[in-house]
């Protein structure tokens, strides 16, 4: 990767990653995270990544081997072009991650993930 890829690479995902307290979630997104732990992170939804593989080709979340991170909807789509934007991304190690916008764009200033602890 070349010198000025490295530098708009960090200026990119600089801040991209900070913690957050479940009980700050969005009460529907506390909603979906319990219901998650409940169902042992299982979904059956249709149109929905229910545990589809999260490449991170970004890197903003800590770089693992392929398959470590685990995507799944919030909400539940009507249809493939009603996924929205919402995601929890798990870690095989069991770490969990929000984002308002999986594509990786910083929207309003916020991170692109939180880590929720």
């Amino acid at each position: 990767m070349a010198e000025t890829e490295i530098a708009s690479w960090l200026a990119r995902v600089s801040g991209s990653l900070k913690t957050i307290s479940k009980s700050s979630l969005a009460q529907s997104v506390q909603v979906s995270l319990e219901n998650l732990n409940k169902s042992g992170w299982v979904r059956n939804w249709q149109y929905a990544a229910n545990g589809k593989v999260y490449e991170n080709s970004t890197s903003i979340l800590p770089i693992k081997t392929l398959g470590y991170y685990k995507e799944y909807d919030i909400y539940q789509p009507t249809s493939a072009a009603t996924r929205g934007l919402e995601r929890f991304v798990k870690g095989a190690d069991g770490e969990i991650y929000y984002t308002n916008n999986h594509f990786g764009d910083v929207i309003n200033g916020e991170p692109i993930f939180y880590k929720v602890q």
